[in-house]
């Protein structure tokens, strides 16, 4: 029930925004249907707005589940740099253009950047994570992580 939380906040908001829309929209028509001047403005300002405030309001929840998503993706990699033994938040292994293996995506939602970016790390071999670590271009923060990646698996 509470696995995975951040995607299913992020599925609530969808569901939230289609809600909103559809409420806009027939309380939009009843009060175009009402035959009042005034209520047919009222009507017609709603089914323009209603749609733009469904999509503020979901867009505030679906960012708070993207937040909840990070978070346990950095939680697993701060435990894993403690020497913490931990399962993995994401469970595909995906590579890019600097990997080794290339495997399908399983999913739409791992279209997410940062997943796709930790989902790498398992994929790399120790001695391409030895030569990231190395490069001087490599940020403090991303060296951290491949560091914390390599201790695992020699742990």
């Amino acid at each position: 029930m509470f696995d995975n939380i951040g995607q299913k906040v992020k599925a609530f908001a969808k569901g939230v925004f289609v809600t909103e829309v559809i409420a806009a929209i027939i309380s939009g028509i009843v009060m175009i249907c009402s035959g009042e001047d005034e209520l047919i403005w009222w009507g017609i300002i709603t089914i323009v707005t209603g749609p733009l405030i469904g999509w503020l309001s979901s867009f505030l929840i679906y960012a708070f589940g993207q937040l909840v998503e990070n978070s346990d993706i950095l939680v697993y990699y701060a435990k894993l740099q403690n020497g913490e033994d931990v399962t993995a938040p994401v469970t595909a292994a995906r590579v890019d253009s600097a990997g080794a293996k290339k495997v399908k995506k399983t999913k739409k939602t791992d279209e997410n950047p940062t997943k796709a970016f930790l989902e790498l790390l398992p994929c790399l071999t120790e001695e391409q994570l030895k030569e990231r670590i190395a490069d001087p271009s490599c940020s403090d923060y991303l060296r951290t992580i491949y560091q914390g990646e390599l201790n695992r698996r020699n742990a």
